[in-house]
């Protein structure tokens, strides 16, 4: 997922915002520490304009690729109708 993200693999922590409207990413540099000053300031650069983005996340794992065809689904209860139904 790192690599998705357009993280170094195995360099952790990190962060990165992920804007899911356009699919863009946008890592903290891994050579920073992840404080909150740092995240800020990533924060107010996106919100400028001046952060750079990372390409586009790629196309992730389908998990029903990995679903057994004889698996059965559960019955998925039905949604509360009302808060005193919760």
């Amino acid at each position: 997922m790192a690599v998705n993200l357009e993280l170094e693999p195995n360099k952790f922590p990190a962060f990165v915002i992920h804007n899911i409207l356009n699919d863009q990413v946008y890592p903290l540099d891994q050579n920073k520490a992840v404080t909150a000053e740092n995240v800020g300031q990533l924060l107010k650069d996106i919100a400028s304009g001046a952060a750079d983005k990372a390409e586009k996340v790629e196309e992730g794992v389908n998990v029903s690729d990995y679903e057994d065809e004889d698996d059965e689904e559960e019955p998925v209860a039905e949604k509360a109708e009302t808060r005193d139904e919760l």
